[in-house]
């Protein structure tokens, strides 16, 4: 059995096992993979940890017109500012009794 070796240098070994070490814990850790941006757009995951409402919450939310809404595929997305102008639209300011 004829076996090849290849020498590399200790810049490129430690390059390598970087780029290892992270996927092990890309794959290790699935949740923590950074996603892409939709921009304007979140998702109902996302929606939720805003808001810290549950789906069927927004899902009113969205059936009363107060959120603004896209859905594809049978994958809702909510409009960010939509979200933060309801919040705003509900928002008390802290008042201090003396």
């Amino acid at each position: 059995m004829n076996q090849n070796f290849k020498l590399i240098t200790e810049t490129e070994y430690n390059e390598i096992n970087r780029k290892l070490d992270s996927i092990l814990q890309h794959v290790s850790n699935p949740e923590q993979i950074p996603k892409p941006t939709l921009g304007k757009w979140i998702t109902e995951k996302e929606a939720q940890q805003a808001t810290g409402k549950k789906a069927t919450t927004l899902w009113k939310m969205r059936n009363k017109g107060l959120i603004t809404f896209t859905k594809i595929n049978n994958k809702i997305f909510y409009d960010k500012e939509s979200i933060l102008k309801l919040m705003d639209a509900n928002r008390e300011d802290a008042f201090r009794q003396e």
